[in-house]
């Protein structure tokens, strides 16, 4: 992800995660935006083993991407991290520089 920001200093909003440009348009009125799923599976709360209750499927969605992060946003979560921090992924990134992440969810 710093390549990504080197490589392109002139950028104003980078998009991660996407193969092609989204076919829908995002904007960038929030620091960073990420595309979700509605979650379709049975999801289970486990505690020491043991199935605690069913989540409500209704708040939930899997964080698919692409994600639409502001050059300010990018610049100041890595410097956050650090130089040395290991950066895998957009949700690693955003959790780790206290970024909170406005979800557009996609049906």
């Amino acid at each position: 992800m710093r390549a990504a920001l080197a490589a392109a200093p002139e950028g104003t909003r980078y998009v991660i995660g996407a193969a092609e440009p989204p076919a829908f348009a995002l904007e960038a009125r929030e620091p960073v935006i990420a595309v979700g799923l509605p979650v379709s599976d049975t999801c289970k709360e486990v505690v020491a083993g043991l199935v605690r209750r069913t989540v409500p499927r209704e708040t939930l969605v899997d964080l698919k991407g692409p994600w639409l992060i502001t050059r300010e946003s990018f610049g100041s979560a890595l410097g956050r991290l650090g130089a040395d921090a290991p950066v895998e992924d957009p949700l690693q990134l955003c959790r780790a520089a206290g970024l909170s992440i406005h979800v557009m969810v996609r049906t």
